[in-house]
């Protein structure tokens, strides 16, 4: 992990919202984090308030985010003390996409979205290797940030006392909202014409970490892979927050 900063990190997620690297796990950490999170369910999520609960489920995922430049990384982006909320393993094939509408409708993650909730970090470990035309995670590059308008808006709105905790995405919400769809949501004509697709796959111990204002989906092509995705995530907010 020494080879990797918390400088580059912090300078990757607030330029592009994402980062990506193969550095950041040795070899046996990598084998500890498949061994310990060998789940025979496709799904599992553990809700979680500090980090000796993390401890408890995996030493090796304590060690990781307590080294000084995850932690470090995390408290600068977040501006805050940050919480480790939730543990996430999923295990999932690469399914056909249905009709867009139909995705968005069902709130399904093969259709772009953010997670609505605002400066939120993922941390996501691949447990198998991804191929390059898989259900690997797409993220709409520089979608986290919120436009110079956005941001004007609601300093006027803040000084008024109203939306003191709204970071998130403003005209994309309301815009939905009053269109009676999911407020999170945006179609890929729209991202696609905005913003340029970051494809994550790769060895098994990729790292990539992510900010979820930023909009993304999971992979899908026209070739359904055999071979499942197994990632574990950990949701990071800041203490403000909770």
């Amino acid at each position: 992990m020494e080879l990797v900063s918390n400088d580059t990190i912090l300078k990757e997620i607030n330029n592009n919202g994402i980062f990506v690297s193969e550095n950041l796990l040795k070899n046996n950490e990598i084998e500890r984090l498949c061994h310990e999170f060998s789940f025979d369910e496709d799904v599992k999520i553990i809700d979680i308030s500090n980090l000796n609960e993390l401890k408890q489920f995996s030493e090796t995922l304590y060690n990781f985010v307590q080294n000084k430049n995850i932690s470090k990384f995390l408290e600068d982006y977040l501006g805050d003390v940050p919480v480790c909320t939730t543990i996430h393993f999923t295990r999932c094939k690469q399914t056909e996409l249905k009709s867009e509408k139909n995705e968005i409708n069902d709130g399904s993650v093969m259709a772009f979205h953010n997670d609505d909730k605002g400066k939120q970090i993922k941390i996501n470990f691949l447990l198998k290797d991804l191929e390059k035309n898989s259900n690997g995670l797409g993220y709409a590059m520089k979608s986290h940030r919120i436009n110079w308008l956005e941001k004007l808006i609601l300093y006027f709105l803040k000084k008024l006392n109203y939306m003191k905790k709204w970071d998130k995405h403003l005209f994309n919400y309301y815009k939905n909202k009053y269109k009676n769809r999911k407020v999170n949501y945006m179609f890929s004509e729209e991202v696609l014409n905005k913003f340029n697709i970051k494809h994550v796959y790769g060895k098994k111990g990729l790292v990539y970490i992510f900010d979820t204002n930023g909009f993304h989906r999971q992979g899908h092509s026209a070739q359904v892979s055999s071979s499942p995705r197994e990632v574990l995530t950990l949701y990071f907010l800041g203490k403000k927050k909770l």
